[in-house]
């Protein structure tokens, strides 16, 4: 058997192991976001404005496409996980803030569309108990329900376009409704704040566990909480990147329920005119 000392010099070594790892990879992070704002500062075209014009379905300047599988759960929902994620252009004109002229947006068939989660998520919505219905019977099976979550830009939405290439491999093209640099401002924020915490934190409890007199009330303390933090750092650098992701990769997921299906029904029937 090690000796205490030493088995405390070990357990404090992967503490700190363990903490830097998380928070370089939170730090790792800053690439990705503040990808699409490198590219505007390194030349790359920005606009902004109303979209005026679309030429994909029903007005759409872009789609973004969330591929997913769906598994029926015991409680006879059912519960959907993500498979890919992908935005298509199909082009048309916007008119830019301020009053000035119409700005032509080229198709593209491989490009990144960020847009609001709410907005995604009411696409990921079901829409009846029909559709809830021939969901959970392929549900049911060993391959699941595949569909397609679509939901697009169209004609009016406020949006911002970046042409120009973000990344080595990636796509060239940007439409967003949100902010790109405002993003990319808040999730840096977040990132470095979250790096910085963690490890001032990490700090704080070291010193109280080398706290003398060796393995004494107050250095106890701080071995338990060392322990606690070693428990829980991990998830929260979890829960961190995923808030973080750029919005063309944010997780959907979702679930349907009978009761959620019929609860739609019944809302539409409510605002359907007598």
């Amino acid at each position: 058997m090690l000796p205490y000392p030493l088995m405390g010099a070990l357990a404090l070594a992967i503490l700190w192991v363990n903490g830097l790892l998380v928070a370089a990879a939170a730090l790792k992070e800053l690439w990705p976001i503040r990808a699409w704002t490198r590219a505007i500062a390194g030349g790359a075209r920005l606009v902004e404005g109303i979209v005026v014009r679309g030429n994909g379905p029903y007005g759409a300047l872009a789609v973004h496409r969330v591929e997913q599988l769906g598994r029926a759960t015991d409680a006879g929902g059912v519960v959907f996980s993500d498979r890919s994620y992908r935005g298509e252009v199909f082009g048309g004109a916007i008119a830019l803030e301020g009053g000035g002229a119409e700005v032509a947006i080229a198709e593209s068939a491989v490009a990144e569309v960020w847009l609001d989660a709410t907005e995604v998520a009411e696409a990921a919505a079901c829409p009846s108990p029909s559709a809830f219905v021939a969901a959970l019977e392929p549900a049911k099976k060993a391959c699941g329900h595949t569909r397609t979550v679509e939901a697009a830009v169209r004609e009016g939405a406020r949006v911002f376009v970046v042409v120009g290439r973000a990344r080595e491999s990636g796509p060239d093209v940007l439409v967003a409704t949100i902010d790109p640099r405002s993003w990319a401002r808040k999730r840096s924020s977040l990132v470095i704040a979250f790096a910085m915490a963690e490890l001032l934190v990490l700090a704080g409890f070291t010193t109280l566990a080398l706290a003398p007199p060796a393995f004494g009330a107050v250095s106890k303390v701080g071995a338990l909480l060392g322990l606690a933090f070693f428990l829980l750092v991990t998830p929260l650098g979890t829960m961190v990147r995923d808030a973080v992701r750029p919005p063309s990769r944010c997780a959907l997921r979702g679930r349907w329920s009978r009761e959620g299906s019929v609860a739609i029904e019944a809302g539409a029937m409510l605002r359907r005119p007598q």
